[in-house]
């Protein structure tokens, strides 16, 4: 590896580090008290302290599951295929953070309507 690779790379690595602190410190430490501002809000979510604790870890635990698939999917782009367009690279990875945590949403609004049965 060269200091040019580390700097062009360096976009993706960023958003991999706060792609991967933000739901490992969720998951570690949810927000204990149901409120407005930090972690997985929905009204569904924040009907009372049973589905917000569940929601929390649930959707926090789910989310790390995406993480070594995106970081899978730079190492084929980059490793194998050597595809040399890093901000792509990085855009679509972002993209399917953003598609992913879509799709979790609507599992974890899901999971929470099967706990209240």
């Amino acid at each position: 590896m060269n200091l040019v690779f580390l700097m062009d790379y360096s976009g993706i690595l960023i958003c991999d580090i706060i792609i991967i602190t933000i739901p490992i410190l969720m998951y570690l430490f949810p927000k204990r008290d149901i409120n407005f501002f930090i972690g997985y809000r929905t009204p569904r979510s924040m009907k009372n302290q049973k589905t917000w604790d569940f929601s929390q870890r649930f959707y926090f635990k789910k989310w790390l599951m995406v993480i070594p698939l995106v970081i899978i999917f730079q190492f084929i782009m980059i490793g194998i295929l050597e595809f040399k367009n890093y901000d792509l690279i990085e855009s679509l990875s972002m993209g399917i953070f953003l598609i992913y945590s879509i799709i979790l949403i609507f599992i974890t609004e899901r999971r929470l309507i099967k706990l209240k049965e």
